[in-house]
């Protein structure tokens, strides 16, 4: 991959095509894991991937959702790099960035229209049409 830090946005110079999905890509977030800037995407196919975007390379293909997937966002939950995904389904995901590992799920069924982040103190915010609903964690998770 020839793609060098600050200088893809800078110059509107294609520096790498993150390939894997065989359907359309929805939704794109970028975080980092560990120092290293991921891509997270997902689309029509219900895989989440995350890709390593200095190197190009694949990290992981999440499973579960069984619908296409409507947003992304990523953060940190207790110091842990995580996604938060949404399917059309109503499905909310937390995924464990470092592992590829899924950390919770719960539904929203009815609720979503393409719009959630993970709060400041770890809340997930999901976007419902005309008004924002704020899901708090009950608990920190035991292991991440």
């Amino acid at each position: 991959m020839s793609c060098r830090r600050g200088r893809c946005g800078t110059t509107g110079t294609q520096c790498a095509a993150l390939t894997g999905h065989d359907r359309t890509v929805e939704a794109v977030a970028c975080g980092s894991v560990d120092g290293r800037p991921v891509a997270v995407t997902g689309g029509q196919d219900t895989y989440v991937r995350v890709w390593n975007l200095t190197t190009g390379a694949a990290l992981h293909a999440l499973a579960g959702h069984e619908h296409p997937i409507a947003a992304i966002d990523c953060g940190a939950l207790d110091g842990v790099p995580t996604a938060l995904t949404v399917d059309s389904g109503g499905s909310v995901r937390l995924w464990n960035l470092r592992t590829g590992t899924q950390h919770d799920a719960f539904d929203v069924t009815g609720m979503v229209r393409g719009s959630l982040c993970i709060g400041p103190g770890g809340e997930t915010v999901v976007g419902t049409g005309w008004d924002l609903v704020v899901f708090d964690r009950a608990e920190p998770p035991s292991t991440l």
